[in-house]
């Protein structure tokens, strides 16, 4: 089951063009959508802050699994917001 911190973890040394390979092995593992992780964050939170060129589709995959959108972070951060606050139009947009 992947958690928000080993996808913050796999991804955040890996260059965007790797991480679309990352995408898809980890797009067909299952996930626990509700978990946060110490600050608050969920899976989509973590991919949000993501530059894969696949993270649209990657976003996409976890909402229709059952992702929450609204799922705010302690700070009050939703997924989008963060996404915004990265410049992050791709995943912006996905949300």
């Amino acid at each position: 089951m992947i958690k928000p911190s080993l996808w913050d973890s796999i991804f955040s040394f890996l260059k965007p063009n790797a991480q679309n390979e990352a995408i898809q092995l980890l797009l067909p593992l299952k996930f626990d959508a509700k978990y946060l992780d110490k600050n608050g964050e969920t899976l989509l939170h973590h991919a949000a802050k993501s530059y894969a060129t696949q993270i649209g589709e990657a976003i996409q995959s976890f909402i229709g699994q059952g992702a929450d959108v609204n799922q705010r972070d302690y700070n009050g951060a939703s997924p989008c917001l963060t996404a915004t606050k990265k410049r992050n139009i791709k995943a912006a947009r996905a949300f």
